[in-house]
Protein backbone atom coordinates (compact mmCIF):
# COMPACT_ATOMS: atom_id res chain seq x y z
CA UNK A 1 0.00 0.00 0.00
CA UNK A 2 1.16 3.50 -0.76
CA UNK A 3 1.22 6.36 1.73
CA UNK A 4 -1.86 7.80 -0.01
CA UNK A 5 -3.72 4.52 0.48
CA UNK A 6 -2.75 4.41 4.14
CA UNK A 7 -3.92 7.98 4.72
CA UNK A 8 -7.24 7.19 3.01
CA UNK A 9 -7.63 4.13 5.25
CA UNK A 10 -6.93 6.24 8.34
CA UNK A 11 -9.42 8.90 7.21
CA UNK A 12 -12.15 6.32 6.59
CA UNK A 13 -11.46 4.70 9.95
CA UNK A 14 -12.06 8.06 11.63
CA UNK A 15 -15.37 8.52 9.79
CA UNK A 16 -16.47 4.96 10.65
CA UNK A 17 -15.66 5.52 14.33
CA UNK A 18 -17.61 8.80 14.43
CA UNK A 19 -20.58 7.26 12.60
CA UNK A 20 -20.57 4.16 14.79
CA UNK A 21 -20.81 6.20 17.99
CA UNK A 22 -24.20 7.60 16.99
CA UNK A 23 -26.03 4.64 15.44
CA UNK A 24 -29.80 4.43 15.68
CA UNK A 25 -31.35 7.54 14.17
CA UNK A 26 -32.43 7.85 10.55
CA UNK A 27 -30.00 10.69 9.89
CA UNK A 28 -27.08 8.71 11.26
CA UNK A 29 -28.09 5.57 9.38
CA UNK A 30 -28.07 7.65 6.19
CA UNK A 31 -24.64 9.01 7.12
CA UNK A 32 -23.31 5.48 7.63
CA UNK A 33 -24.68 4.39 4.23
CA UNK A 34 -23.09 7.44 2.58
CA UNK A 35 -19.81 6.73 4.33
CA UNK A 36 -19.78 3.12 3.13
CA UNK A 37 -20.53 4.28 -0.44
CA UNK A 38 -17.71 6.82 -0.27
CA UNK A 39 -15.41 4.13 1.10
CA UNK A 40 -16.19 1.76 -1.78
CA UNK A 41 -15.69 4.60 -4.29
CA UNK A 42 -12.34 5.61 -2.76
CA UNK A 43 -11.07 2.05 -2.74
CA UNK A 44 -12.26 1.44 -6.32
CA UNK A 45 -10.47 4.55 -7.58
CA UNK A 46 -7.33 3.96 -5.54
CA UNK A 47 -8.05 7.07 -3.48
CA UNK A 48 -8.36 9.37 -6.51
CA UNK A 49 -11.81 10.97 -6.43
CA UNK A 50 -11.29 12.74 -9.77
CA UNK A 51 -11.83 9.51 -11.73
CA UNK A 52 -15.10 7.54 -11.65
CA UNK A 53 -14.93 3.96 -10.34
Amino acid sequence: MTNATLSVEAYLGTIRFAAGRNEGTNANSRQIRNTLFAEKTLLATGGDMRSPP
